[in-house]
C-alpha cells in the first residue's frame, strides 16, 4: 500500500504545479492588461507633444527674417564701406538698405555702413571685399579698369542714348553678367549695380560744337576716359576729382570732368561758368558682399540680403535718373551757362569716338556681345 501511495506521488504534485499555473496565468492576464493600459495613457501624451511641436519647427520657414532656432547665434556683422559722403544720393539710399535688412533679420545679421571712406579708402574697397578685409563693399567699378579693361565697360564713349537708356540697361541681367566676372576674378558677389549718370564737364571756356575741343586742356579723373576727350580733340591731365574746384580756381586746367551732382556739392560754377552735358561717360556702381560671407549665410539670409540690395538699386537707378534736371536748375539758378549737345552735332562728337568702342569691344570677347546686346535693347526702348 505505502508502495502505491509512493508512486502516485509524482503524479499529483504535476496536477497541482498545473492548477497553480492556471491560476498564475489567469491573474497574469488581468494585471498585463491593467499594466499596458496604463501605459497607454503617457504614450498618447508624449504624441499630443510631438504635435503641438510641430508648428514651431515649420513656423520659421514660412518667416526666414525670424529663422533662428536653439541658441542665439552670434551676431555676423557686415561692414559696408562707400566712397560718396554721408547724406549723398548713393549713400541715403544703401543706408535706408542697411536698416531694412537688419530688421528683418532680427539681430543675426547687421549691416553697418561706412560712408566717406571713414573705413577705408575707396581704391582699396574692392581688394578689401576680396579678401575678407570687409564684408561688403558700394564702389564705383571704372576705377578698376587696370585690374580688368571689362570693369569701365560702361565708360565707353557715347554708347547710351540718353540717361533712361542708361537706366534701363542696368537691369537683373546686367547684375548677373557682371556677376560672372567678379565673383571669379574677386572673390565677391555682385548683389546689385546703379548707374550714376553721366560724366560731363565744367570749365572756364565754353564747348559747343566738335572745334571746340581742339586744345581744350581737360582734368581727367578717370584713365578710361582719356582716350575719348584726346579723340575729341583735347588734351588731357589726370587729376584729383577733391581738387577740381582749385585747378578751376587757378587755372591749372581749362575744363574739369565731374558729375552733375557734384558740379554744384562742390560749387564748381563759382569757378566755372560752362558746362556741357554730352551724355558721352557714363558711371555705375557695384554693391558686392564676399563670396565667401555669402556662401556661409542661410539661404533664408540670402534672400533677404538680395530683397534688399535689388530694391536699394531700383531707387538709385531712378534717383540718379530722376537728379538730373535739379542738377541742371542749379547750375543755372547760380550763374553757369549749360549746354547740352544734341542730334548733328552730339552725332558727330559720337562718331569722332567710335574707334575706341570697336577696339574695345573686339578686346572683351563674349563679354563685350552680351554687355552690348544689352545696351543695343535699351537704346531701342528709349530713342
Amino acid at each position: 500500500m505505502m508502495h502505491r501511495l509512493i508512486k502516485l506521488l509524482p503524479i499529483a504534485a504535476l496536477a497541482v504545479l498545473l492548477a497553480a499555473g492556471l491560476v498564475v496565468a489567469g491573474c497574469g492576464d488581468s494585471d498585463e492588461a491593467t499594466t499596458t493600459t496604463a501605459a497607454a495613457t503617457p504614450t498618447t501624451v508624449a504624441s499630443t507633444g510631438t504635435t503641438t511641436a510641430a508648428p514651431e519647427t515649420t513656423t520659421p520657414a514660412t518667416e526666414p527674417a525670424t529663422a533662428t532656432t536653439g541658441e542665439p547665434a552670434k551676431k555676423v556683422v557686415l561692414r559696408l564701406p562707400m566712397g560718396p559722403p554721408d547724406g549723398d544720393p548713393l549713400v541715403t539710399p544703401a543706408q535706408a538698405m542697411a536698416d531694412r535688412f537688419n530688421a528683418r533679420t532680427n539681430g543675426t545679421y547687421e549691416i553697418q555702413c561706412y560712408p566717406g571712406g571713414s573705413l577705408i579708402a575707396v581704391p582699396e574697397q574692392l581688394d578689401a571685399c576680396r579678401t575678407g578685409a570687409t564684408e561688403m563693399t558700394f564702389t564705383v567699378l571704372g576705377m578698376y579698369a587696370g585690374l580688368d579693361p571689362r570693369m569701365a565697360i560702361v565708360e565707353l564713349p557715347f554708347i547710351f542714348n540718353n540717361a533712361e537708356a542708361l537706366q534701363a540697361a542696368h537691369n537683373d541681367e546686367m547684375v548677373a553678367l557682371y556677376d560672372s566676372m567678379i565673383s571669379s576674378q574677386f572673390n565677391q558677389k555682385v548683389l546689385g549695380l546703379t548707374h550714376i549718370g553721366f560724366v560731363e564737364i565744367i570749365g572756364t571756356k565754353p564747348v559747343k560744337t566738335l572745334d571746340d575741343w581742339d586744345g581744350l586742356l581737360v582734368g581727367v579723373n578717370s584713365a578710361a576716359h582719356v582716350d575719348a576727350f584726346q579723340a575729341l580733340g583735347a588734351q588731357t591731365v589726370i587729376i584729383d576729382w577733391t581738387e577740381s574746384y582749385s585747378n578751376l580756381d587757378k587755372g591749372v586746367v581749362d575744363t574739369v570732368q565731374g558729375a552733375t551732382t557734384y558740379m554744384w556739392i562742390a560749387e564748381l560754377y563759382n569757378v566755372g561758368k560752362y558746362s556741357t552735358w554730352m551724355a558721352g561717360l557714363a558711371g555705375n556702381y557695384g554693391m558686392h558682399v564676399n563670396l565667401d560671407v555669402w556662401n556661409a549665410m542661410p539661404p533664408d539670409i540670402q534672400q533677404i540680403l538680395q530683397e534688399e540690395v535689388t530694391t536699394a538699386c531700383v531707387e538709385l537707378n531712378q534717383v540718379h535718373t530722376d537728379i538730373l534736371k535739379p542738377n541742371y536748375d542749379k547750375l543755372v539758378e547760380n550763374g553757369c551757362e549749360v549746354f547740352i549737345a544734341e542730334g548733328a552735332e552730339r552725332d558727330a562728337w559720337k562718331a569722332a569716338c567710335a574707334p575706341i568702342v570697336e577696339a574695345r569691344m573686339a578686346e572683351f570677347g563674349e563679354f563685350g556681345t552680351k554687355f552690348m546686346s544689352l545696351v543695343d535693347a535699351a537704346n531701342a526702348a528709349h530713342p
